[in-house]
C-alpha cells in the first residue's frame, strides 16, 4: 500500500488528505473486489481520507455516550428559541457598536419575546377560564347560591 499526503484547495480552503493506493495485484486477486471497486475499471482501491478523519471518529463515538445524548436535549430545547430570537426578532445583526450595545440589544429582546410568549399564555387562559364557565353553567344554573356563574358565562 502506498501513501500521498497531498493538499487541495475547496470554497477558498486548504484541505490536507492522504491518498491510500492498495497493490494491483492485491486487488486483482481479491475475492471481495467486486464490493470493494465494483464495475469500475480501476484495477486497484484508491482511497482518499481527509486529515481530520480521526477527529470526527473521535465526536463521532463521544455522540453515542449517555453524557453527550443528555448535553444535546437540553440544548434541543433552547435551539428553536434562539432560533426565533435570530428569524424574527433581529440577534442576526447587532444594531449597534461594542459589546454593551450587543448585550442590552439580546436583553431586550429576550425580554420583547418572553412578553410577548406570556401575553399568548394569559390570553389562552382567560380563553380557557371562558369555556370552563360555559361547560359549567348549565349545571349550576338552578342553585340559588351560584347566579354569579350563570351571570358571567352568558
Amino acid at each position: 500500500m502506498k501513501v500521498k499526503s497531498k493538499t487541495r484547495e475547496r470554497n477558498g480552503k486548504k484541505q490536507k488528505y492522504l491518498d491510500y493506493t492498495f497493490e494491483r495485484e492485491l486487488c486483482r486477486n481479491c475475492p471481495r473486489r467486486s464490493e470493494c471497486i465494483g464495475k469500475s475499471k480501476r484495477i486497484a482501491k484508491l482511497m482518499t481520507i481527509s486529515i481530520n478523519t480521526p477527529e470526527l471518529y473521535e465526536y463521532s463515538q463521544r455522540a453515542k455516550t449517555p453524557d453527550f445524548v443528555e448535553e444535546y436535549r437540553k440544548r434541543a430545547k433552547i435551539e428553536p428559541k434562539n432560533a426565533e430570537l435570530k428569524r424574527f426578532h433581529g440577534l442576526d445583526r447587532a444594531k449597534g457598536y461594542g459589546l454593551r450595545s450587543i448585550r442590552i440589544q439580546a436583553k431586550l429582546t429576550a425580554l420583547s419575546v418572553n412578553l410577548k410568549r406570556i401575553a399568548k399564555l394569559v390570553s389562552a387562559l382567560k380563553g380557557l377560564h371562558v369555556l370552563i364557565l360555559k361547560l359549567l353553567s348549565p349545571l349550576v344554573v338552578n342553585r340559588p347560591d351560584c347566579d354569579w356563574v350563570a351571570a358571567q358565562a352568558a
